[in-house]
């Protein structure tokens, strides 16, 4: 069961929620045959599919922390599927969406040290939204239409059959073809099996999307790929078999990532890059899009000491902190400025570790913050399949900085 104080938790255990006509609550332990309010929460299948009629769109149902051990699907329209103050909830199992909904605070894994099968996957379809949710050592995210994914955090995602095949399941594979603007913004996309971005399509439509303040690295880490597909390894993609139209790229971080802007089909039109950094990788394909427009860059430059901040638009007090530090110090200082006042109380852990212990904390002065740079990967479920852990650099890092309050919980160290 996650702890009340971890990285990821939503809250203090003493925030009650009181449920009205239009919050609902969830438990671990809770029963069709409940109310719904705080003191006799639903089963999550039960609420996700509208607890017989009784959820309706503009509803929020407040989800508690502890491991959910099931396959959800979330079947009603407008509503909003929240982690509630006091913990984590962590959703061992497929995660689906076939309406318009939003998720948010939640946790989606894969316990099964089985790296060759399928992992827990997601369908999130009908343009819904994803903020600042994680998605680790499953199958990271399957998004279809104009979709929001704000502020969510992918690793350790992803199979492989054997060393002769590629890596399987990507941090985020999505498609729009609803005329709507997707958008996917100011996410940690970490290292896994397969592609950082994978905007792909065989017979279908990848048109609409701004991707913006991503931090993407290291895609493909986990996998075996020596000689049959030796591109799929620390790679982002945008595109397929069918052209791609509408797409805005500002401010993206990459490390050890090569931003693909094409593969086979001819005829991309509208592409707009504002502001890249990419350490150890660079950007292709941008000759097959007409026009094709490139604005304000990025000052720093690869090879640079840089530090970029991201903050989030849905929690107050909460921001990625970027950093590239190829001069490889130990330590970096963080300017907070912008996203904490003095006396704030804060913490800081690391994107690539979340389920870790924290890095930092304290209580805000207006002085930088120091971080030091891990060294060590979090450790994949089923471990390194293909052998010893890899060494972690210090050239980058992504972190997460959250203000504590009523809503998110002091720090203390993850377990489950």
């Amino acid at each position: 069961m996650a702890s009340a104080g971890s990285a990821l938790a939503t809250g203090t255990a003493n925030n009650a929620i009181t449920s009205t006509d239009d919050e609902w609550y969830v438990s671990t332990s809770g029963t069709s045959g409940n109310t719904g309010a705080e003191g006799s929460p639903w089963s999550l299948t039960y609420a996700a599919a509208g607890a017989g009629g009784q959820i309706s769109s503009g509803d929020t149902v407040w989800i508690g922390g502890g491991t959910y051990s099931q396959n959800v699907t979330f079947a009603v329209a407008g509503v909003t599927f929240r982690g509630a103050p006091g913990g984590l909830p962590v959703i061992d199992g497929d995660l689906g969406a076939t309406q318009q909904v939003t998720l948010r605070d939640l946790h989606q894994t894969d316990s099964s040290t089985d790296r060759i099968a399928a992992r827990n996957g997601n369908s999130i379809l009908a343009s819904s939204s994803l903020i600042n949710c994680s998605f680790l050592d499953a199958s990271g995210i399957f998004a279809q239409g104009s979709t929001l994914i704000h502020g969510c955090i992918t690793l350790n995602q992803g199979i492989q059959l054997d060393e002769s095949d590629r890596g399987h399941y990507h941090s985020c594979y999505v498609q729009n073809g609803t005329g709507n603007q997707a958008v996917i913004s100011k996410n940690i996309f970490g290292p896994g099996y397969g592609y950082g971005y994978h905007c792909y399509t065989e017979g279908g439509v990848i048109n609409d999307f701004l991707w913006e303040g991503n931090a993407v690295a290291l895609s493909g880490l986990l996998a075996n790929q020596s000689g049959a597909f030796p591109n799929t390894r620390y790679s982002s993609l945008i595109g397929g078999l069918q052209p791609a139209h509408r797409h805005v790229v500002r401010r993206h971080y990459g490390y050890d990532n090569t931003l693909q802007l094409h593969y086979s089909a001819v005829g991309h039109t509208y592409l707009t890059i504002d502001g890249t950094r990419i350490d150890v990788g660079e950007i292709t394909g941008t000759g097959q899009w007409s026009p094709f427009t490139e604005t304000t860059p990025i000052a720093d430059t690869p090879g640079t000491d840089a530090i970029y901040l991201e903050e989030n638009e849905y929690e107050v007090g909460r921001a990625n902190i970027v950093v590239f530090n190829p001069s490889l110090a130990s330590t970096v200082a963080v300017n907070l400025s912008s996203v904490l006042t003095n006396g704030d109380p804060y913490y800081i852990y690391d994107g690539w570790n979340p389920l870790g212990s924290v890095l930092t904390s304290g209580t805000y002065s207006g002085a930088n913050v120091t971080i030091t740079m891990p060294t060590v990967y979090a450790v994949p479920v089923g471990g390194w399949r293909w052998g010893s852990a890899p060494t972690r650099s210090k050239a980058f890092g992504a972190f997460v900085v959250r203000k504590v309050s009523s809503w998110v919980a002091p720090p203390t160290e993850f377990t489950v």
